[in-house]
């Protein structure tokens, strides 16, 4: 099952072990939200720990953030389908300003 995990702004990230240990359970691509001056951005499709370990943490730090670690069960191991998702619009963009974003284990059902 994916992890998802949410840290409020201030607060430190997990360790970098911590984060290793994440990937390595749920290797199918990783994404985060962050929310800064009243909106959303959502990066995601880190599709490799390398492209992971790009992530500028420093930068992150004062902000609330949510990260989600994929492990596919439904959909195609893609950087379109990693999460958080915008709740509107084209869900499988990698890069998004949004008023909402949603990360979440299992499976939304539609019709």
């Amino acid at each position: 099952m994916c992890i998802i995990f949410s840290k409020p702004a201030g607060i430190a990230f997990p360790s970098i072990t911590t984060l290793k240990a994440c990937w390595e359970r749920n290797p199918h691509g990783a994404g985060f939200a962050v929310a800064a001056a009243n909106r959303v951005y959502i990066r995601k499709g880190f599709m490799t720990w390398d492209e992971f370990t790009t992530i500028d943490f420093d930068r992150l730090a004062d902000h609330a953030c949510v990260f989600h670690f994929r492990y596919a069960t439904h959909g195609s191991v893609s950087p379109g389908n990693c999460h958080p998702f915008p709740v509107t619009g084209n869900l499988k963009r990698t890069n998004a300003t949004v008023d909402v974003a949603v990360a979440h284990n299992g499976v939304i059902l539609g019709q």
